[in-house]
């Protein structure tokens, strides 16, 4: 007999098979409802959310900080009331977030603002992030 060195038609149909399945089940993980794709696109949406939220709170922080200046402090400048600090705020806010992100904003006018609380609610994509703002400053609940 002869000494055949090689590798027959089955071993390599079967192999071929055996690619054809591991990169359709690679695909799927990439590109499916779950992949990693979708999470890192929804990773992204919560992310820009998250930084509006940051910005929102510092910028309102920052103006209760003033109020509490000038009330305390006598010749700081600053807002005249606590309504007035937190509608600064939201204004000033509005500036510093980037609205070419998709993300909407529904907030209170500054008629609207009292010393209870309110809500304020963010939405970016099919992602909403809502805050109740009070007269410490903005409490973020979770994104839904």
């Amino acid at each position: 007999m002869k000494n055949n060195k090689g590798i027959t038609l089955i071993a390599l149909v079967v192999t071929i098979i055996v690619l054809l399945i591991l990169a359709a089940v690679s695909i799927a993980m990439l590109t499916g409802q779950n992949g990693i794709l979708t999470r890192a696109s929804e990773a992204s949406w919560e992310t820009k959310l998250r930084s509006a939220s940051e910005t929102i709170s510092y910028n309102i922080t920052e103006e209760i900080t003033a109020y509490y200046n000038k009330t305390y402090n006598s010749g700081e400048e600053g807002p005249d009331s606590m309504e007035q600090a937190i509608y600064n705020g939201l204004t000033a806010s509005y500036n510093d977030i980037d609205v070419t992100n998709d993300i909407s904003t529904q907030v209170p006018n500054k008629d609207s603002i009292t010393s209870t609380a309110k809500t304020i609610t963010l939405t970016c994509k099919s992602h909403t992030l809502k805050g109740s703002l009070t007269t410490g400053g903005i409490v973020w609940g979770h994104i839904f």
